[in-house]
Formats: C-alpha cells, structure tokens, sequence
C-alpha cells in the first residue's frame, strides 16, 4: 500500500538581512541578534544604517558612491554604545556629503596618518599628556628625563624606521 506524500504550498519565507526604519536612539536596542549579520537602514538620510552581529556588536556606519555614481565607499562610524543615534547621523551626513563630492573618507584618513610623523618625542608628549591625571609629578618628570637621556640618539627618528 503507498501513501501519497503531500508537498506543502507554503513557501518559506527568509528572514530579511535589511530592516529599514528611522532610526532613533531606542532602535539599536529594539532589535536582537539573528543567526546571521543584519541592517538597519534609516528611511531620513540614506546610507546611513546599524549592522547587528550574531554576537550581539551593534555598529553605527553608513555607505555612498563617488560622485553618486562611482566606487562604493562604507565607513564605520563607531559602537551604538559610544555614540548616540543624533551624533552618529551628524557624522555620517559629514561623510556622505564628502563621499558624494568624491573624497574617500578611508583615502583621506591615511594621508592624514602618514603627515604626522610619529617619533619617538612626539608619541612621549602625547603619553605624558593623556596620563598626566594618573601620574605622579616626580615620575612624569623622571620618566621624560631619563628616556631623553638614553634615547637622544633616537627620539628625532619616525617610530616605522625603528
């Protein structure tokens, strides 16, 4: 005796990898992780969207071709943790109008990188200066005297060259 096997007609739906709505400061938290990386895409500024990981990492970032019509540029703006949705929309509009003019963001970032020379003098000032709070005085003025001593050689000389 044989036994028909019924086909469903239901077909099944995937869930979308895009979610478009307008972002606000509560729509990072709305939404949950999916087995798979998702988007959400803000209906006011297009471009501008939050990626949603499996592991729960929401990221602010927004995407443009040069010109409008060129390469496809994506910049990661930074975590939904660290900025808020208003901060991160001013960022990305400042992006998109550069991208749209035909300069990339990524392009620009590096040439800026490369001007400054990171020597060793210039990256002592930096340190001193961001832990100045947490250091005391005798050890901040101990610490620049000796590494001037024994590195004089070297402290003019760009940091990649070592």
């Amino acid at each position: 005796m044989l036994t028909k096997q019924h086909q469903s007609n239901v077909t099944r739906l995937k869930a979308s990898r895009n979610v478009c709505t307008n972002i606000t400061p509560k729509t990072a938290e709305e939404h949950k992780p999916r087995a798979k990386e998702f988007y959400i895409r803000d209906k006011k500024l297009t471009g501008f969207w939050i990626r949603v990981s499996p592991n729960g990492r929401k990221v602010y970032g927004c995407y443009g071709r040069l010109f409008g019509v060129g390469k496809e540029c994506r910049v990661t703006i930074g975590s939904t943790d660290l900025y808020s949705a208003t901060q991160a929309r001013k960022i990305a509009t400042k992006h998109l109008q550069n991208i749209k003019a035909g300069i990339d963001p990524k392009s620009v970032a590096k040439t800026e990188a490369e001007k400054t020379p990171n020597t060793i003098e210039s990256l002592l000032e930096l340190y001193l200066e961001t832990h100045k709070d947490s250091m005391k005085p005798r050890y901040a003025y101990d610490f620049e005297y000796r590494l001037k001593r024994n590195f004089s050689s070297l402290l003019h000389k760009d940091v990649k060259e070592l």
